[in-house]
């Protein structure tokens, strides 16, 4: 199997399950979902900062969530 064709499939559902992930804490502790927060755009940089670091999805999301 040739790793360059699934790659860029894994990366979408890392961000599609980072974007979920997020979403959910928002709707969790603010009462709305991510995009009542942030733009579109703000979410990709937030993920692209997400994957500078070795933390679980859940717990970058709670964090951020905090402090937002």
């Amino acid at each position: 199997m040739n790793h360059c064709n699934t790659s860029p499939v894994r990366a979408a559902d890392l961000r599609n399950e980072f974007i979920q992930t997020l979403s959910e804490e928002f709707l969790s502790v603010k009462g709305y979902g991510i995009y009542a927060f942030m733009s579109t755009v703000e979410v990709i940089g937030l993920f692209d900062e997400y994957q500078t670091r070795r933390e679980p999805i859940r717990e970058f999301a709670r964090a951020y969530v905090q402090m937002f």
